[in-house]
């Protein structure tokens, strides 16, 4: 028997039986978590899934520059890891796991209750985003400095770390 693909519907409401929140016959019934809030619990794992296996079902290729030392993958015109989650997307999950209502318009607005702001939400997130861009060096930028023949060399106050010097 060949492997059959499960599509959205089947996998969310396998993930609703799963977590006894399915009505009549076997149906989702939605209650305890919505359709939206159980789609991106799917979204994550499967993203997560994939970060961590690095597996992907397709191959792509691309052009190749003289010269060019890094390339960024998910820029390129048929790449197969495109960056999909938006700022949106991760505010809306932190909703669902504060129990909060979701954001659902755009420019982002908090309809949640006091114990939280969106302020403190972003804040939070732009926090973990550089604290992650600081600690996997993705942030390198390669730079020609002129040293002459002194010991010290004066670098502007926007470098944090050097990661190497030839």
């Amino acid at each position: 028997m060949a492997y059959s693909y499960a599509n959205l519907n089947d996998a969310l409401g396998a993930l609703s039986a799963r977590l006894y929140d399915d009505g009549v016959a076997g149906q989702p019934a939605f209650q305890q978590w919505t359709q939206t809030e159980l789609t991106g619990y799917l979204q994550e794992a499967l993203r997560t899934w994939n970060a961590q296996a690095g597996f992907w079902r397709t191959e792509m290729s691309f052009n190749l520059t003289q010269g060019a030392f890094f390339y960024d993958l998910h820029a390129q015109n048929n790449s197969v890891i495109p960056y999909t989650v938006t700022q949106g997307n991760v505010v809306q999950q932190i909703e669902n796991h504060l129990l909060e209502p979701p954001t659902t318009t755009y420019p982002l607005t908090w309809t949640g209750s006091n114990q939280f702001a969106l302020s403190d939400i972003l804040a939070a997130l732009q926090r973990r985003q550089d604290e992650t861009l600081g600690t996997t060096a993705c942030t390198i930028n390669q730079s020609n400095v002129t040293a002459l023949l002194s010991r010290r060399i004066s670098l502007g106050d926007n470098i944090i770390d050097i990661r190497r010097v030839v």
